[in-house]
């Protein structure tokens, strides 16, 4: 694409870049996340999901680690409409998640008595950890690792 027909499209690089956080990157973290809502079994299913993505984008993830915390790290401090897209990603995130492990209480199918959102926030923090370190050691283990720890933890929450 010429840059001519680039700016034909977009007004500028910063335009560009929205564009691809909620045309590109927003779609691609709820893909990972929506089929918890509502799931019958909520464990097997964001396992399930899981192991979905590390087989779909493992390569991808491994190289250039995940794009929505990629975004975090780079822009959210310098451009005050990036960080407002990415915090919407990541509420609308945080917020899906746990209302299904609430939905999940509510059916008897996890315990009560544990913060969903917190749970949430615990599950979000090891997915983008967990990618971010295995981006920087370009090993497999280390995220497969840390979704062994994930899956061991979401076990616990089992009624």
């Amino acid at each position: 694409m010429t840059k001519g027909a680039l700016y034909h499209h977009f007004e500028n690089k910063t335009a560009l870049g929205y564009a691809v956080v909620d045309e590109v990157v927003r779609p691609w973290i709820e893909e990972s996340w929506r089929p918890l809502v509502g799931a019958e079994d909520i464990v097997a299913t964001a396992m399930a999901l899981t192991r979905d993505l590390l087989r779909e984008r493992g390569e991808q993830v491994l190289t250039y680690g995940c794009p929505l915390n990629n975004l975090i790290n780079e822009m959210a401090s310098v451009d005050e409409g990036f960080r407002e897209r990415l915090e919407s990603i990541l509420d609308d995130w945080r917020n899906g998640m746990a209302e299904a492990l609430r939905q999940a209480q509510k059916r008897g199918q996890l315990r009560r008595g544990f913060d969903a959102g917190a749970a949430a926030d615990f599950v979000i923090a090891c997915i983008e950890g967990g990618f971010g370190m295995a981006k920087l050691r370009k090993s497999p283990k280390v995220v497969e690792s840390v979704m062994r720890g994930l899956a061991d933890y979401l076990q616990q929450l089992r009624a």
